[in-house]
């Protein structure tokens, strides 16, 4: 058995780092969970309510309800922000899934932290309240556009560009080109330098696209509603320019003295009263721990078993998330071990699921399909201990899918995508479920499985199952999914 009470020298390996009082602030629209001072924390959550309504007032296709659970998480100092996370390139990164959304960010060198939060909010805003998916380079420059909000008394300004920031790498000359930033699916890999030229060329084609009629350009507003609309992202076809023309315009365009803005008259929303409540040394370090398990699993380890005492189902499940993906039995343990200390814990049914079929995503053995009928008992009864589990929802739509009823699939997967619709795999399974079904509605969901992943193999499932219908010729009407 795997050793979860043993102490171990998190604090030693990174000083005193994560030795400070967090508190979390609570609103009807996220939790902020921050080492922040109290009245900073306050007023950065403040921002976050204005910029939200801003949002709900520029892109009147939102949702307007709460989306998926979601957890801000602030590193007052850049270098524990660093030490966490293990990367110097980013201030911020997005945790999605279909239980809770995270964001872990740390101010900008600048210190401003409610720029660094705005741009962060953005990603989530853009994904949960609306149904699309965008193109990592609309996604990045429109969440940099807005970020550079001025909240003023009566109106908020938009637009205002930093000189700065157009000397160097928004030339037509700067690698990567335009062309490369409008199909990077990913960045992590990138350079240092080479990130900083892809954000600033999406930014500032943003802005161009926004407000670039302002000053003389032509309207391109309808090209970009177009091109968003489109999945299959052929950006010189929506535009009917090549990217490389584009750069050239965008070079003018940073050349300008005068730039259009955009100025919106406040309109102010609900008010409400945030609560604060500081975290126990143990809340801190699971909070950390959970944020970091992607990015540094094993800080994440060291945090879940720095105290003594009995652990709680809850820690167990998130340091199964720890073990490395070639140790799939320590996991396993960890998630049983949980469920022997709470049999009706939602989620540790979940992860046992998850583990079962861990392997079986693109396998068909019979010992898989066994696996699949096992673990649609554990996401069926996770449904039922916690109907607002939308993770146990998406197994169970897969259960079934692999089991060969993709007819009960569909209304679990529906209610995946309804929370998640930007996620090519529910994209995928939705698509595959109609597909099978012989519902035409397929090749949507499947389009968009196939031109939103960033993984090669997904991508390559969804081609061969739009080939499937192709081949099979699906009726032109759709059938009844209800």
């Amino acid at each position: 058995m795997l050793c979860i009470l043993c102490l171990t020298s998190a604090g030693n390996a990174y000083g005193n780092a994560f030795d400070r009082q967090w508190c979390v602030v609570t609103t009807p629209w996220f939790e902020y969970l921050t080492d922040e001072r109290i009245d900073t924390a306050l007023a950065t959550v403040a921002d976050l309510a204005r910029f939200r309504q801003l949002f709900m007032q520029l892109l009147p296709e939102a949702q307007g309800d709460s989306g998926l659970p979601l957890k801000m998480v602030m590193f007052r100092k850049q270098s524990d922000f660093y030490r966490a996370t293990g990367s110097r390139h980013f201030g911020g990164y997005t945790l999605p899934s279909l239980f809770e959304y995270r964001l872990l960010m740390t101010p900008a060198l600048s210190g401003a932290i409610a720029r660094v939060a705005f741009h962060e909010y953005a990603h989530y805003l853009l994904r949960n309240q609306t149904n699309r998916s965008y193109p990592l380079w609309y996604e990045e420059g429109l969440a940099t556009y807005l970020s550079a909000v001025n909240f003023d008394t009566n109106a908020t300004t938009l637009g205002r560009l930093p000189h700065r920031r157009l000397q160097h790498t928004t030339r037509t000359i700067a690698k990567p080109s335009l062309g490369t930033v409008v199909t990077a699916v990913d960045v992590y890999n990138w350079s240092q330098r080479h990130i900083n030229v892809f954000y600033d060329k999406a930014w500032l084609l943003v802005h161009f696209l926004r407000l670039g009629h302002q000053v003389g350009f032509d309207d391109l507003q309808q090209q970009l509603d177009t091109y968003l609309a489109n999945p299959t992202r052929d950006f010189a076809e929506a535009f009917a320019i090549t990217p490389k023309s584009m750069n050239q315009l965008l070079d003018r365009y940073r050349k300008r003295r005068r730039f259009g803005i955009e100025s919106i008259a406040y309109r102010e929303g609900e008010s409400t009263t945030p609560t604060t409540r500081c975290l126990t040394d143990q809340e801190r370090d699971f909070e950390i721990a959970v944020s970091l398990t992607t990015h540094n699993p094993k800080l994440s380890r060291k945090l879940l078993t720095k105290f003594d005492g009995d652990p709680t189902a809850a820690r167990l499940i998130a340091l199964s998330r720890t073990v490395p993906a070639d140790k799939p039995d320590q996991a396993m343990r960890l998630v049983r071990e949980a469920l022997m200390i709470d049999a009706n814990h939602s989620g540790a049914l979940i992860s046992l699921a998850n583990n079962l079929v861990g392997g079986c995503t693109f396998v068909n053995t019979e010992t898989c399909f066994d696996h699949w009928l096992e673990a649609a008992k554990h996401y069926r009864r996770a449904l039922r201990i916690d109907p607002t589990r939308f993770d146990a929802a998406f197994g169970l739509g897969m259960a079934y899918t692999h089991t060969g009823r993709a007819g009960d699939a569909m209304n679990y997967l529906q209610v995946a995508y309804d929370k998640a619709p930007w996620a090519p795999s529910i994209n995928f399974y939705l698509g595959e479920g109609y597909r099978i079904i012989g519902d035409k509605r397929a090749a949507t969901y499947l389009t968009n499985a196939r031109n939103w992943s960033t993984e090669g193999i997904w991508r390559k499932r969804a081609e061969i199952a739009l080939a499937r219908m192709q081949h099979t010729g699906i009726a032109a009407e759709a059938a009844p999914t209800q």
